[in-house]
């Protein structure tokens, strides 16, 4: 259900663009998605409020291992916020001071203070005016020595191609960027992270 509501989503703004005239900017309303919440959902909200633990406990540990699992990772954590999982993956992959991250300018202020809660320095890059994600040409252009991630954000469940974006043969050619994500395995969410090495 999701992925024909982002489908019929991109034909939206796509369709709107191309009826507006070269260059203007559409301003239809942007269409939001209702959630597909059924009793088995509801369930397990009602079993969590009921548990007495609502941050932490067994539910929690028993979602990490499940989500774990699922995309075949040793282990997983679940943090209160998109926020919070994106602070802890640039740190974990070392963004550090003195380093650069390329964000969109098109997103929730969160996506570049992650990028400054690791000390680094958030570079931003230019947006595709019908589908909102980063544009290639603006990510390349803005790409340095400093450059150590890129975050590119899947604005509104529509998600960027990130081949395009850092595609494997820039990768290779700039020997500090190393590709972190897999198109095919990738799991859809707000953010996806092309991280560098040093």
């Amino acid at each position: 259900m999701a992925t024909s509501n982002v489908r019929d989503y991109a034909a939206i703004v796509r369709e709107d663009a191309v009826e507006a005239a070269p260059g203007a900017i559409s301003h239809a309303p942007v269409p939001f998605h209702t959630p597909a919440v059924g009793e088995d959902e509801i369930a397990e909200v009602v079993a969590t409020l009921r548990s007495g633990w609502l941050t932490t406990g067994s539910r929690a540990a028993a979602l990490e291992e499940q989500f774990a699992g699922v995309i075949g990772a040793r282990h997983a954590l679940a943090v209160s916020s998109a926020t919070a999982g994106l602070h802890l993956a640039l740190r974990a992959a070392g963004l550090g001071p003195g380093d650069e991250a390329i964000v969109p300018t098109f997103t929730f202020t969160a996506t570049a203070e992650a990028v400054l809660y690791c000390g680094a320095r958030p570079v931003l890059a230019d947006v595709d005016p019908v589908t909102g994600n980063l544009q290639v040409e603006e990510v390349v252009r803005r790409l340095g020595s400093r450059t150590r991630a890129v975050v590119p954000v899947h604005l509104g469940g529509l998600p960027c191609d990130v081949d395009a974006i850092l595609p494997p043969e820039t990768c290779q050619r700039l020997a500090h960027v190393k590709r972190s994500w897999d198109p095919d395995d990738l799991i859809r969410a707000n953010h996806s992270v092309a991280l560098a090495t040093a």
